[in-house]
């Protein structure tokens, strides 16, 4: 299946001064700490929390109103442009010491047409008493073009995990069968595997899929998961005593990061962009190169658009016979923009060289940048 064309431009976004990406396919992002990885992924959160709910929710899920580049001027505006197929939609925000000031600005474009132009959408101390409060929800949920239709299915199904905290899914309470979807931090993992257990056929047998895929990648771990009375209860193979259960606080933290990037992936629509940062926490290396395999006949089944961070050599090793998918936080006299695809910052003799984790581990790409006296 094929996925839709994405493009994202950003300028002035806290650590992103001037960014254009095209992602597609299974991608990894990579570059030294404080290049702007997270906040790569925390525009995909903003730009969906905007179309969904409006900008002070926005704001709040992004963690405040300070949006701005530390090193661009006082007033430099911020700016969004995403595109889907021949859709964008173009938003400038206003700042004034980092922080957004009054009103911003925003576009809806059909190839070179301008759908939609309001010149101000109103200011801030309204925007949280309108619903929705962006020009392109209203437009949507007012006229329902389909030509937004791209951009709007892209924008409702963005979907991005932070590092997974485990501490809630150890804790044995009962389970009921509620979501169908797994939360940005995984915390109702139980709730969503509950779920598609309890009815197969509506969800596609994605609770066989992740089962599968985990044993897959962890074997000898676990042979089935069960709810016993409400309860999840792991059994190993061989087990047939049902008194054997094992509750997840005393089964392996890998297992459960595996069934959480798992359960996200699987649970992902057709064409939809979903994001792991820090794919590697708490894995083996066979397990990663497992759920990599998974990641890859995914996004050719469905058109996925699949984007991990790291700064894991495992990881990295796994995309050797693909360097165009790695994208480096790191300009480039010929490209000043980020990110740059590995087979554009060098030859394919300088990354035959060594593998792609021990160049990384060597600092020959995606280095922090260390001034010298």
């Amino acid at each position: 299946m094929d996925a839709p064309a994405i493009e994202l431009r950003i300028k002035n976004f806290r650590g992103l001064r001037d960014f254009v990406w095209a992602p597609s396919g299974l991608c990894l992002l990579c570059g030294a700490n404080g290049t702007g990885k997270t906040t790569t992924l925390d525009a995909l959160i903003f730009l969906q929390a905007l179309f969904d709910q409006g900008l002070e929710k926005a704001l709040l899920t992004v963690g405040g109103q300070l949006l701005g580049h530390l090193d661009a001027k006082s007033d430099d505006p911020v700016e969004f442009t995403l595109r889907v197929g021949d859709v964008e939609w173009v938003l400038r925000f206003p700042m004034g010491a980092g922080s957004l000031r009054g009103r911003f600005g925003e576009e809806l474009r059909l190839g070179d047409e301008i759908k939609a132009q309001p010149t101000i959408l109103g200011d801030r101390s309204k925007v949280s008493a309108m619903r929705p409060a962006t020009l392109a929800r209203m437009t949507w949920d007012r006229e329902d073009p389909e030509w937004m239709r791209p951009l709007v299915d892209v924008l409702t199904s963005i979907r991005v995990h932070p590092p997974f905290e485990l501490s809630e899914l150890k804790k044995p309470l009962l389970v009921e069968s509620r979501d169908s979807q797994l939360a940005r931090d995984g915390s109702n993992l139980w709730s969503v595997l509950h779920t598609w257990h309890a009815a197969p056929s509506r969800y596609q047998r994605q609770f066989d899929r992740v089962m599968e895929k985990t044993r897959r990648a962890l074997p000898g771990l676990f042979a089935s998961l069960e709810f016993d009375r409400g309860l999840p209860t792991f059994y190993r193979p061989h087990d047939t005593d049902p008194d054997k259960g094992i509750n997840p606080k005393h089964m392996a933290d890998g297992l459960l990061s595996a069934l959480l990037v798992l359960t996200g992936l699987m649970g992902a629509r057709p064409g939809s962009i979903v994001a792991f940062d820090e794919v590697e926490s708490r894995l083996h290396p066979h397990a990663i190169r497992s759920l990599l395999a998974t990641m890859r006949e995914e996004v050719e089944a469905r058109g996925l658009t699949v984007i991990l961070t790291t700064h894991s050599p495992v990881v990295m090793n796994e995309f050797r016979d693909t360097p165009e998918q790695v994208f480096v936080l790191e300009p480039s006299p010929d490209h000043p923009t980020v990110p740059n695809a590995l087979s554009v910052l060098h030859s394919e003799a300088w990354l035959a060289q060594a593998k792609l984790g021990a160049l990384y581990d060597r600092l020959a790409f995606g280095a922090p940048q260390v001034k010298r006296k």
